[in-house]
């Protein structure tokens, strides 16, 4: 379990970077990459999930520490808030 923790930790990390620094648009594309662009900021959105997946990475190493089961809630808990933040922050603040 550890190991998923530590891969889990280290790509969370990695992704939240990249992501940060304009090198994450590789990670968001997909078939329907024109629609959009027209329809949302994508620099926006990187940092947005930049910061998201750069949160999720500091949960994941602080749990890796601590074991206990109100450890595990409370980091779930982190990881459901950022994703539904990193979400509702592309919908009201990445539009054009």
């Amino acid at each position: 379990m550890e190991t998923f923790d530590l891969i889990i930790t280290i790509g969370c990390l990695i992704v939240g970077f990249m992501m940060l620094t304009g090198r994450g648009d590789v990670l968001l594309n997909d078939k329907d990459a024109a629609q959009r662009n027209k329809l949302y900021d994508m620099k926006k959105a990187q940092k947005g999930y930049g910061v998201a997946f750069l949160v999720i990475g500091a949960a994941s190493a602080v749990s890796m520490r601590v074991k206990t089961q109100m450890g595990f809630v409370i980091y779930l808990v982190v990881v459901i808030v950022s994703l539904a933040a990193s979400v509702v922050y592309m919908k009201k603040c990445c539009k054009k």
